[in-house]
């Protein structure tokens, strides 16, 4: 797809220079493929590599359920198990509080009184 900012100069579609070379130094035949479109499955993630669950300090009502990276597919049952029973009132059925957004609250103050 060609790039959309003004004042960009069109660009062909198909995967960055990176990926590109790294697939045609595996596959050579590569080299003469034609790329008919391009999709990216980004995977987000949190800054300490662990999922973001559970409730948000000073927003009522709102669940987190996210930032699990790569291992999103492979936690999903737990992580919908775990925020279903925080939406219906009622305890997860695992501790969850080590993937609290809090976390990262918590670690800024601790890194900025230990200076």
């Amino acid at each position: 797809m060609p790039d959309t900012t003004p004042g960009s100069p069109p660009r062909r579609a198909g995967p960055s220079p990176p990926v590109r070379c790294g697939a045609v130094r595996a596959v050579p035949a590569l080299a003469r493929a034609t790329v008919k479109r391009v999709w990216a499955g980004l995977r987000p993630g949190s800054p300490d590599e662990l999922p973001i669950l559970g409730p948000v300090d000073g927003i009522d009502g709102y669940l987190n359920a996210c930032g699990h990276f790569r291992t999103g597919i492979l936690n999903a049952p737990l992580t919908g198990l775990a925020i279903a029973a925080l939406a219906a009132g009622a305890p997860p059925p695992y501790p969850i509080e080590p993937f609290h957004q809090s976390r990262f609250t918590r670690a800024s103050v601790t890194s900025t009184a230990a200076r």
